[in-house]
């Protein structure tokens, strides 16, 4: 975590947790299968009513153990992009999701025709990189929620504004910048990196699988 940021979740780490600035806030828990959690010792300065555990079960974040499987499968058969997707995408038209058989890094992201609040549910799965450009201050009906999976790389996501979704990375880093905004979803990758600047991350479970507990899977 950078510094400043609220987490209402419960964190998870097949390693060890890195702070890496001061003021954050856990209200929730820290899960390390590390028995010794902080990557330095200054580290350990979080605030808020957390519980710490160590030396729990690593946890499996394959994608077959995800909830995502069938849904990757799906989209895949129905709507494949072949190549890199640099073009502009209207995440309304969009139907159920789009697979990309390379990066995702469209040029601009139109909500709908009229460009105002996305009222729609999709995923975008990509089997490298995915780089999300800005919402440019555009919201989202929060009734509905975007999906980001990458297969085999990153995610690097910048959004201004309340999000509602989930970032999914198994292989690969998820880097994410909100500055002073509330995401409500959950993030699993190998390395979760949050900016600094006051973002709150609100665990909502939109698949209805796993845990009724919040968790933000962090693995360094």
């Amino acid at each position: 975590p950078g510094g400043g940021n609220l987490y209402n979740v419960n964190m998870y780490s097949n390693n060890k947790v890195s702070q890496g600035g001061g003021n954050n806030t856990v209200n929730g828990e820290i899960n390390t299968v590390n028995n010794s959690p902080w990557s330095t010792i200054s580290q350990n300065s979080f605030f808020g009513k957390y519980t710490l555990n160590t030396s729990v079960s690593p946890i499996d974040i394959s994608l077959q153990n995800s909830g995502l499987s069938n849904l990757v499968q799906q989209i895949k058969a129905q709507n494949l992009y072949s190549g890199d997707y640099k073009g502009s995408l209207n995440l309304q038209k969009l139907g159920k999701g789009l697979y990309v058989q390379g990066t995702f890094k469209p040029g601009w992201i139109e909500w709908n025709s009229d460009n105002s609040s996305l009222n729609a549910t999709t995923i975008i799965i990509a089997e490298g990189d995915i780089t999300f450009p800005s919402n440019n201050g555009m919201s989202m009906n929060s009734n509905n929620y975007v999906i980001y999976c990458s297969l085999n790389g990153n995610i690097n996501f910048t959004y201004n504004g309340p999000f509602y979704g989930i970032l999914y990375a198994p292989n690969g880093k998820i880097n994410l910048s909100m500055g002073g905004s509330t995401y409500y979803g959950s993030i699993v990758g190998q390395t979760v990196t949050v900016g600094y600047g006051a973002t709150t991350i609100n665990y909502k479970n939109y698949l209805g699988t796993g845990s009724a507990s919040g968790k933000i899977k962090l693995i360094e």
